[in-house]
């Protein structure tokens, strides 16, 4: 909460509106809390254009966090 400048909040977390940084052992977490984790790399399979267009973050894998049933 104390860094309130655009550009230094944009360096450290990524971008300007948020500060959510998760580590490389985030889904290792998730899966600690009880869940399965589902691992989607979709955007690896986009054209750079789509990409692009959407401004959808090229390297980015979206974890899904899934309750057992």
């Amino acid at each position: 909460p104390s860094i309130t400048d655009p550009r230094e909040r944009e360096r450290l977390f990524g971008q300007d509106d948020h500060v959510r940084m998760y580590g490389k052992d985030y889904p290792q977490r998730i899966k600690k809390a009880g869940f399965d984790v589902d691992e989607n790399k979709f955007v690896f399979n986009l054209e750079p254009t789509k990409v692009a267009t959407y401004a959808l973050p090229a390297e980015e894998i979206i974890y899904r966090a899934i309750k057992p049933t």
